[in-house]
């Protein structure tokens, strides 16, 4: 009797040591000028994890599935947002570096909504003559939606050039004058230690500043220094 006691107690304990999957998403949270910034970032787990990236740095523990990273932050009177699915196949840590995006509003389905029309009974209009009338309505909807993307990407790229370059494009600049003024972006990624996404949102951001050039090789890209 004592020895099946035993073996009992043995398998619960081997039962509760046993791991359980789950693995660590974590990563910094940027806005669109590469800047760690302030964000609310949630995953659809269940229950929802929600956290404040005070310091630019998020991390949550989930079991093995796919999941549904939101971050989402105010700044210079823009809505800041980015949204990421992640597969967790196995245990471990999986780095996923979250950079917010402009939401550029659209006010067009609203404006739709509100346009009615109406026709009494002795006012017949031919279907032609409406017809015109509602692709006119419609395409000064669209040209004024154009209008305002158009103005609103503007403001942004205003705001963009009059800002002062942020520390990691100039890490970029710094490390190419190190090495002669060109590399390979394979090699600035090994030297900086950053994701591919970041890396390359940083180098269209100074090829569009004009300080760098970019050129297909093979599978990669060359950068060159101005």
């Amino acid at each position: 009797m004592s020895k099946i006691r035993l073996l009992i107690i043995v398998f619960t304990v081997l039962f509760l040591i046993t791991p359980v999957n789950s693995a660590i998403i974590r990563g910094k949270v940027y806005s669109w000028e590469l800047k760690p910034i302030v964000a609310v970032v949630e995953i659809n787990t269940t229950p929802l994890q929600r956290v404040v990236a005070e310091n630019g740095s998020y991390s949550f523990d989930v079991p093995i599935g796919v999941y549904e990273i939101r971050a989402y932050s105010y700044a210079d009177g823009f809505e800041l947002y980015c949204n990421e699915t992640v597969v967790v196949k196995d245990n471990g840590i999986y780095t996923i570096d979250l950079i917010l995006f402009p939401k550029l509003e659209t006010t067009l389905d609203e404006d739709m909504d509100n346009i009615t029309f109406e026709i009494g009974e002795e006012q017949r209009i031919p279907s032609t003559v409406l017809a015109i009338v509602v692709l006119a309505v419609f395409g000064t909807g669209v040209g004024f939606y154009v209008y305002r993307r158009k103005l609103k990407a503007k403001e942004v790229e205003k705001t963009l050039v009059e800002t002062e370059l942020p520390d990691d494009l100039k890490q970029i600049l710094d490390l190419l004058k190190s090495l002669g003024g060109r590399a390979t972006q394979k090699e600035l990624r090994e030297k900086l230690g950053w994701s591919e996404a970041k890396l390359s949102l940083a180098l269209a951001d100074l090829e569009r500043r004009g300080l760098i050039e970019k050129y297909k090789k093979g599978r990669g890209n060359i950068i060159f220094l101005k």
